[in-house]
């Protein structure tokens, strides 16, 4: 019924667009008004000679045969999915989009199911729908029937029970049914793969096999990926299948996944020969196996130097294929190309270890890159989970060898892998790691060093848990790694470096209505000290306006471990454009700090363009140029960018660490706590970590933690919780090493509980508690002081 609606909408549009062609082409026949091309040039070519006497086709008659058309369609009453659809179409492509808005309108209001919706890029072609969603004349209803019909085919395609249908008819008897179905499938993609190896995989429908190994075959194009994810996990039924396909289908990517189902002492018989026959049939034979180990190791090689088998989009992205338990087919995901190395690095590294299990280097190879790939898709700032299988494999390996891996790691700058092991050492390591009696610094003490501050901080974490006797070459870093963590403010903060104070000033005021809270630093020394004591920082803008050429400023900053992998802003150029003149023809304008800028955008980015995590931008001037310049420079950091939540958990738990290493006083004095005094007092400022750092500095008890610890229990305006935490500080401090205030801290603490006397009961006993804590070390209270009631 539908489709002679069509076809008779298609018989009596005919006539009328052939008339109507004629008439247009007949008109365009005739030379444009005015005798052509004003310009002399790109006009249409020549006329051709006209018969004598024929006349002109007027323009309303042009426009009669196109309401003609136009009506003929109306006329038709087009009312299912696929009639709506044929009618904008066609007056879409006789150029009238405002009478396909009208189709559009009705096809969203018909509301029609999804099996109708699914079946008609089949007729009318995916191309079709993607076009309605863009043409900027047919919305909003062009985007509604675009995405109605491309999520129903969408579905449609991955509808298990349709698939298991259409494999079925695949193997009917009657050839057009089989070859319909074959057509439907090929339209499903790479959704038909699961389903068919489901039923090749069945022996109880072996007289289908040979018709449904066909398929695969014959659809190559779509099925080769899926094939090649099945090789790695699948179950061993599958794994065959696919190595029989690939073998058919002479896929050379399917090389180096079969080397290790053919030559594994563990793999089954069957799989072996299914292995073999298609190494046979791409390669001419099976390689030996010192020949596939060296070939697998070729691979690492070629890999690192780009030689890489997947296909990106515009967004660096790629496809991968593995098998999926749940669905027991081979689902499709999509990665970053470099996540989607990584698990390619992961894969070969296990074949080889397949191929040749007593090879440490092997063993070595696969928890590497198990780890990097495990730790990059899981998140670099969330724990790997105690059950995951890297982590189950790292414990079978042992300590030893984690360390061996995480030396690799920072060797070969993969920081995902690095930080993983770190973390495993923490559950599984203990003190024997450090080398206490050695004279050079442990693996895991190179660790306290490492630029990424993720590393840093889980390898802090894991020595303190050994709680080591003694001191070992680089224990002093122990303490430096946990003070840079407590110094997070908890705000998003950012550094701007500029020869001019009152220009860096106005960019922290636009970072600031960013939600930034900027520092500034004017001039190189200024710019180093404040970038390398202040770790908490986001990313850093420098300007070219500066004592020192802003390539060497960057690479000052690149060779120390605290700023080595922040994002960095370069910023060049002139100040407005009503300075370009000045900077032509006055030498001394361009030279406002004693350095000449000479650079443009271009050349600086030239010469850092190896510097990934840098970004080189115009020197911008308002908030929408600072904010797209900020969205540009945190993109750079990638997975090392670090958001203020994870900074503050690195800070609870670096106090955590703390207050353990303050507990003792010998482990007190051999890691230096005291050096942590100042972060821990700035501190008491960021709400989050006031009452872990105040309980730290209770444990110090030094003259400075002391005075730090009175004055936040003093001011009455902070939240009462804040001061109560304080005081419990206090009390511990000088109930341990007495009182380290001075005589006059002392009497103003006097004055301030007796100046109390209108305040809320809340805060008198904080002031009183103070003074029980002051009174508690001292034989009497000071003459000159007021007595306390």
């Amino acid at each position: 019924m539908t489709m002679s609606f069509a076809r008779s909408l298609t018989l009596k549009l005919l006539g009328t667009l052939l008339v109507t062609a004629l008439l247009l082409a007949h008109a365009a026949a005739q030379p444009p008004m005015g005798g052509g091309d004003p310009f002399g040039a790109g006009g249409a070519p020549p006329a051709g000679p006209r018969k004598p006497g024929a006349p002109p086709v007027a323009p309303d008659e042009i426009r009669r045969a196109e309401s003609i058309v136009i009506q003929q369609i109306r006329e038709s009453n087009p009312t299912t999915a696929l009639q709506i659809i044929g009618a904008a179409q066609s007056v879409l492509n006789f150029g009238r989009p405002d009478e396909c808005k009208k189709y559009l309108e009705k096809f969203v209001a018909g509301k029609f199911p999804d099996d109708q919706l699914a079946a008609l890029p089949a007729t009318y072609g995916s191309a079709f729908f993607v076009d309605l969603g863009s043409n900027e004349k047919l919305q909003p209803e062009g985007a509604q029937v675009s995405t109605q019909v491309l999520t129903a085919a969408k579905k449609a395609s991955e509808d298990p029970a349709r698939l298991a249908a259409l494999v079925k008819a695949v193997s009917d008897t009657n050839f057009e049914a089989a070859s319909t179905a074959l057509t439907k499938l090929e339209q499903a993609g790479p959704n038909l793969v699961g389903p068919v190896l489901q039923a090749i995989a069945d022996p109880a429908r072996s007289a289908e096999h040979q018709r449904l190994y066909a398929a695969l075959i014959d659809l190559a194009d779509t099925t080769t990926a899926p094939l090649l994810g099945t090789l790695a996990a699948a179950p061993e039924a599958q794994q065959i299948i696919a190595a029989n396909v690939l073998g058919e289908l002479r896929s050379r990517d399917a090389v180096r996944h079969l080397l290790a189902p053919a030559l594994a002492p563990e793999a089954s018989p069957p799989l072996q020969a299914a292995a073999r026959r298609a190494l046979t049939k791409i390669m001419g034979g099976v390689p030996k196996l010192h020949e596939s180990e060296l070939y697998l190791l070729r691979q690492f090689e070629q890999l690192k130097d780009g030689q890489q088998p997947f296909t990106v989009d515009a967004d660096n992205n790629t496809i991968v294929w593995q098998w999926d338990d749940a669905s027991k087919a081979p689902k499709a995901s999509t990665l970053p190309l470099q996540d989607a190395l990584r698990q390619l690095y992961a894969r070969l590294a296990t074949d080889l270890v397949k191929i040749n299990a007593k090879n440490p280097e092997y063993q070595r190879l696969r928890l590497l890159h198990q780890l990097e790939f495990a730790k990059a898709i899981g998140g670099q700032g969330r724990p790997l989970a105690p059950t995951s299988p890297v982590v189950v494999l790292a414990k079978e390996a042992g300590p030893d060898m984690v360390v061996d891996v995480l030396s690799l790691a920072m060797t070969q700058k993969m920081h995902a892998a690095a930080i993983g092991a770190t973390e495993i050492l923490s559950l599984t390591g203990d003190a024997k790691l450090l080398s206490e009696d050695s004279p050079y610094m442990s693996v895991l003490s190179t660790a306290l060093t490492h630029a990424d501050r993720r590393v840093r901080n889980a390898a802090a974490l894991a020595i303190v848990k050994y709680q080591p006797q003694k001191a070992f070459p680089g224990s002093s870093h122990v303490v430096e790694v946990l003070g840079d963590a407590v110094r997070t403010a908890g705000v998003d903060r950012a550094l701007v470096i500029d020869g001019r104070g009152d220009y860096a000033q106005t960019i922290a005021g636009l970072l600031a209505d960013q939600g930034y809270l900027a520092e500034i630093a004017v001039g190189s020394h200024d710019a180093f000290r404040k970038a390398t004591n202040g770790t908490d920082y986001e990313f850093i803008l420098v300007s070219d306006v500066l004592d020192l050429p802003v390539t060497e400023m960057v690479q000052l900053l690149r060779r120390d471990r605290r700023t080595a992998l922040l994002p960095i802003g370069v910023i060049v150029g002139t100040d407005t454009v009503a300075d370009v003149p000045k900077i032509i023809h006055d030498r001394n304008y361009r030279d406002p700090v004693g350095k000449i800028r000479s650079r443009s955008v271009d050349d600086v980015a030239v010469l850092l363009a190896n510097d990934s995590r840098t970004y080189v931008a115009p020197r911008p001037h308002n908030a929408e140029t600072v904010s797209f310049l900020t969205g540009e420079v945190r993109k750079r950091a990638g997975r090392d960018w670090t958001s203020r939540e994870e900074r503050l958990a690195n800070g609870r738990a670096a106090l955590a660490a703390l207050k353990t290493l303050a507990s003792d006083k010998d482990t007190l004095n051999r890691y230096g706590v005291l050096r942590t005094e100042p972060a821990l007092i700035a501190a008491l400022n960021n709400p989050t970590l006031l009452a872990p750092a105040a309980e730290v500095l209770g444990m110090i008890a030094s003259p400075k933690a002391q005075t730090a610890l009175v004055d936040v229990a003093s001011q009455v305006l902070r939240p009462l919780s804040d001061r109560q935490a304080a005081l419990a500080g206090l009390q511990v401090a000088i109930k341990s090493r007495g009182i380290g205030l001075t005589k006059q801290q002392i009497l103003d603490q006097y004055a301030r509980y007796n100046a109390s006397e209108n305040l809320d009961s809340e805060t008198q006993a904080v002031l009183s508690g103070v003074l029980d804590a002051l009174e508690s070390r001292r034989p009497a209270v000071p003459t000159s002081a007021p007595a306390k009631p």
